[in-house]
């Protein structure tokens, strides 16, 4: 704002000095005239009310009025705008403009408006930015907002909202005295009322509400919604939500979830007739609205958790105090489920298992995959013998992916595992440090 108040100052001064030089070319004499109170006007009469306290020095058919009112100065008008007690360094441009801005307690100032019909509710704000065709047709005293984009901003009356594209900021929502709102895109932020602070929209009509829906004047804070339609038609008091992604987290009633994808989120703004769904503190990462999406999560305190609707792959280290696994309870699959926990060890293990019968002269060769010998090494060996009492004993050890078991008599069937430590070329690179000191 600052520097483009002295960049303002320079095209100021180039005017001046552009309009000394015309009243000393030939084309302009007899149409420069000056008052007694050595106001100018050029093509037009010099302007002076000094019951008003507005004294234009310079007066140009009424298209540029640059004036230093006393004790009150530095505004440039260019345009039919402004009023008569317009404060200090304010700058409009345009027509209609900033034509209720008022010098009381000289809190007007500092103001950059733009356009036509611009900022008219304004009376003592200072530092806000306007530019577009009706933009902030309803800030009054507010301080430190941007506005750019036609119908932008009509509806922010609070300080350091930020709202740029065609009708941000504006719509059936009513006046939002909220602060620190940063809208962007045509349309966003339509539905936001009284003191909704700190929205975030970024997208064609992100958190703004629908037709017909019943959705308006919704008091939210602290939401961010980035794609085309992201948190569109949430409840009022739905705060703290996270929406990434085209259409992500619409018809939400409740805080604190995060949808991220085309879509993401329990609700399809597609069909017929959406209905609003009451969640809170739900993660939805999905390229289609679903209630399963491939990824779900839960932050409620004592119930968090994260679910992987499909395949997970993990390249690096998975660790967990427990690893179970869950499955549908085989004879009562629709009420029950079945937990198991995995057997722990403090190395890398790798198991294999199986039944064989020995021969006449009770030798049996067991025949292990092709890759056990290129990723397995230290191998232990367990034997049980099934139906009968008899001895076995690993006759031959593991050598070319096989091993050679013996009993004491023919044709015995033995169960038979092996243990074997990992060997492949990730457990080398990242071999198990059992003991471990905690991170500070």
């Amino acid at each position: 704002m600052k520097s483009l108040l002295n960049h303002l100052s320079t095209i100021r001064g180039i005017i001046i000095v552009f309009l000394i030089i015309a009243i000393n070319s030939s084309s302009a004499v007899g149409q420069v005239k000056v008052d007694e109170d050595s106001n100018v006007g050029i093509g037009t009469d010099p302007v002076s009310n000094a019951s008003s306290g507005y004294y234009p020095k310079l007066s140009i058919l009424g298209r540029i009025n640059i004036s230093y009112p006393t004790p009150f100065s530095g505004n440039i008008v260019i345009g039919n705008s402004g009023s008569p007690e317009m404060g200090i360094s304010n700058i409009l441009l345009g027509g209609n403009v900033g034509t209720s801005l008022n010098r009381t307690g000289n809190n007007a100032k500092g103001n950059l408006m733009f356009g036509s019909n611009v900022g008219n509710s304004l009376t003592t704000g200072s530092s806000n930015v306007m530019i577009g065709s009706q933009s902030a047709a309803n800030i009054t005293t507010a301080n430190y907002n941007v506005f750019i984009g036609t119908f932008t901003g009509n509806n922010l009356t609070g300080n350091n909202n930020l709202s740029f594209g065609f009708g941000s900021g504006s719509g059936n929502g009513g006046i939002c005295t909220g602060i620190n709102n940063m809208l962007i895109g045509p349309r966003t932020g339509g539905g936001i009322h009284s003191s909704s602070n700190s929205n975030t929209a970024v997208g064609t009509s992100a958190l703004a509400e629908g037709s017909g829906d019943g959705v308006t004047k919704i008091v939210i804070s602290e939401n961010t919604a980035i794609g085309f339609n992201a948190l569109k038609n949430i409840k009022s008091g739905s705060n703290r939500n996270v929406a990434i992604g085209n259409k992500a987290g619409t018809y939400i009633n409740g805080s604190q979830n995060i949808f991220i994808g085309n879509r993401a989120g329990p609700v399809d703004s597609d069909s017929a007739n959406p209905t609003h769904l009451s969640i809170s503190n739900k993660l939805y990462i999905n390229n289609l609205p679903s209630t399963t999406p491939l990824i779900y999560g839960d932050f409620n305190t004592g119930n968090r958790f994260v679910r992987i609707n499909g395949d997970f792959d993990v390249t690096g280290t998975l660790t967990a105090a427990v690893k179970n696994f869950k499955i549908n309870h085989p004879l009562s699959p629709e009420t029950k489920t079945l937990h198991f926990a995995s057997i722990e060890a403090p190395e890398m293990i790798n198991m294999f298992r199986g039944n064989i019968i020995t021969d006449a002269q009770g030798f049996a060769t067991v025949t292990l995959p092709e890759y056990f010998s290129a990723a397995n090494i230290d191998c232990s060996y367990h034997l049980t013998c099934i139906g009968v009492f008899a001895q076995a004993i690993v006759s031959q050890k593991v050598e070319g992916n096989s091993f050679v078991i013996q009993t004491d008599q023919p044709n015995v069937e033995v169960s038979w595992q092996v243990l074997a430590k990992r060997n492949d070329t990730w457990a080398q690179e990242n071999p198990l440090i059992v003991e471990q000191d905690k991170e500070e």
